[in-house]
């Protein structure tokens, strides 16, 4: 595309890098759910296993929310038939806590878990890393081309930037069950904590330089 003069071109470049940085912060989904043979048993077994999680997390500094209480009756075997439960987002700021919120959360009763997620508090710092490195790959393409047609790089016409994107490793992987207090060893899940990626983010930008003479 031809500018002022003759020898001025527009080259329209696109450039992508990653940042990425070790996770710093974990989110745990845990249920409380409990079944009785009675709505009134349930309801109060219920409101003692919710109060010994809360107690639990509270001891180990970490933030979390409670769900709305969810409750369910039916189902062929009496002493299952009323079910109530709640889920909780936890969130761990401190890793250090991690393998003791891990064992307690398996050595509890009546909790499960979901799945366990790692995630980087400062996400946009990451992000911002990744912009100036796609543009810095942008700008070497532009001189690449520059280079090529005897032309050197000149002022930035335009930037596009599309949706930068985050990726967040998972640890757990589907849906499982934490064991019951008392159930056998062989019963019980396994959280691997040791093999930790880290959270990467990919930038993305299209440029374009004038190319001049």
């Amino acid at each position: 595309m031809s500018t002022d003069t003759a020898r001025d071109v527009v080259a329209t470049v696109s450039g992508t890098a990653f940042a990425e940085a070790a996770p710093d912060r974990v989110r745990l989904n845990l249920r409380v759910r409990v079944a009785e043979s009675s709505a009134k048993g349930a309801t109060d077994t219920f409101a003692t296993a919710l109060a010994a999680a809360r107690a639990m997390l509270d001891e180990l500094g970490c933030t979390y929310s409670v769900g709305s209480v969810t409750s369910w009756e039916g189902g062929k075997e009496r002493r299952s038939r009323h079910q109530v439960w709640s889920d909780l987002v936890v969130t761990v700021d401190d890793l250090t806590v991690l393998p003791r919120l891990v064992e307690q959360v398996l050595e509890a009763d009546r909790l499960e878990v979901g799945h366990l997620q790692w995630q980087l508090s400062n996400l946009r710092e990451l992000r911002r890393q990744a912009r100036v490195k796609a543009i810095a790959d942008a700008r070497e393409a532009a001189d690449d081309y520059a280079a090529a047609l005897g032309l050197r790089v000149g002022q930035v016409l335009s930037v596009s930037d599309p949706e930068t994107s985050g990726m967040h490793p998972m640890a757990g992987g589907p849906m499982f069950a934490m064991r019951a207090r008392g159930a056998g060893a062989a019963e019980r899940p396994e959280i691997d904590l040791s093999n930790t990626e880290p959270v990467r983010v990919e930038g993305s930008v299209t440029v374009s330089f004038l190319l001049a003479g």
